[in-house]
C-alpha cells in the first residue's frame, strides 16, 4: 500500500528539522571528541605560544605567585583539570593547585573564578540536555522522511546552505569584531553581576588559556571538526535513505 504524501508545511518541517539537529548533532561529536584531548591545548600551547604569555604576565599576578616557574606537563594537567571539572557539574575547581620552582603549593583558582567557571559547567550541563533533544530529531524526521518516501537533500545543496551560513558568520564575526563578539555572547549567557572577564594580571585561569585567543583556536577547531561529522552524518543519512528508496521502487 502506497504511503500517503506529506502535506507541503509539514514536508518542510521535516527537512528542517533533519538540517537544524544534523549541524547541531555535528558540534555536539566534535564537542564530545575534542574534549577527549583537552579541546588541543596541548598544541594551541605551542601554536599560540602561551609559554611565553605565561613568562610575561605570570609575575604581574597580584594575587598568585610563582606561576611563571611551573613547567608545561604541570600547566597541561591544570587545565585538563579544569576541563573535567567543568564536565563534572564544576566539583573539584577549588582543589586545583600548583606548585612553583620553590616547592611552594598555592590554589589556582580564585574565587571569582571558581563562581565562573561553575556557570560555564551548569551552561554545559543544559546543551548536552539539548544535544539529546536534537539527536532525537535527528532520528524523528529521517524516520518521517523513510515512512514518507521523502528524497534527501541534496549534496550540493547543504553544502551550498552550509557555506553561506559559515561565511555570514565568519564575516560578521571580523566585521564585529572578535572580542566584541566574545564579551557580547557573555552578557548574553551569564548571570548579571557575575565577574567574566578577567585581566591578565589577576587571573592565572585567564593568562593559562591566553583568552580569548584560545578561544578563537577552539571555535576554528570545533567547526573543522563539525564540518568532518556532519559530512559523515549526512552521507549515512542519505545512503540510508536512499537504499530504502531502491528496496520498494513501487511506493511512490
Amino acid at each position: 500500500m502506497a504511503n500517503r504524501p506529506l502535506a507541503p508545511g509539514l514536508k518542510a518541517l521535516t527537512y528542517i528539522v533533519f538540517i537544524v539537529s544534523l549541524v547541531w548533532t555535528a558540534f555536539f561529536l566534535a564537542w564530545v571528541s575534542l574534549r577527549l584531548v583537552d579541546f588541543g591545548y596541548p598544541v594551541l600551547y605551542r601554536a599560540l605560544d602561551i609559554e611565553a604569555h605565561i613568562a610575561r604576565y605570570g609575575p604581574e599576578n597580584r594575587f598568585k605567585h610563582g606561576f611563571e616557574t611551573t613547567d608545561r606537563a604541570q600547566r597541561l594537567a591544570i587545565f585538563g583539570q579544569i576541563v573535567d571539572a567543568i564536565q563534572a557539574g564544576g566539583r573539584g575547581l577549588e582543589d586545583i593547585r600548583y606548585t612553583d620552582s620553590r616547592g611552594r603549593t598555592s590554589v589556582f583558582l580564585r574565587h571569582p573564578e571558581v563562581v565562573h567557571l561553575r556557570s560555564v559547567a551548569r551552561l554545559v550541563d543544559r546543551l548536552a540536555w539539548v544535544s539529546w533533544l536534537m539527536l532525537g530529531g535527528l532520528v524523528a524526521s529521517l524516520t518521517i522522511m523513510r515512512a514518507a518516501r521523502l528524497p534527501p537533500p541534496r549534496p550540493g545543496a547543504v553544502a551550498a546552505w552550509t557555506g553561506v551560513v559559515v561565511t555570514a558568520a565568519a564575516a560578521f564575526t571580523l566585521a564585529w569584531g572578535p572580542e566584541e563578539v566574545f564579551n557580547t555572547l557573555h552578557t548574553w549567557v551569564f548571570p548579571a553581576g557575575e565577574q567574566w572577564f578577567f585581566y591578565y594580571q589577576e587571573s592565572l585561569m585567564t593568562t593559562l588559556m591566553k583568552a580569548p585567543d584560545l578561544f578563537g583556536a577552539i571555535a576554528i577547531l570545533l567547526l573543522l571538526a563539525a564540518l568532518i561529522y556532519g559530512a559523515a552524518i549526512f552521507a549515512a543519512c542519505r545512503l540510508w535513505l536512499l537504499r530504502q528508496s531502491a528496496a520498494t521502487p513501487g511506493q511512490r
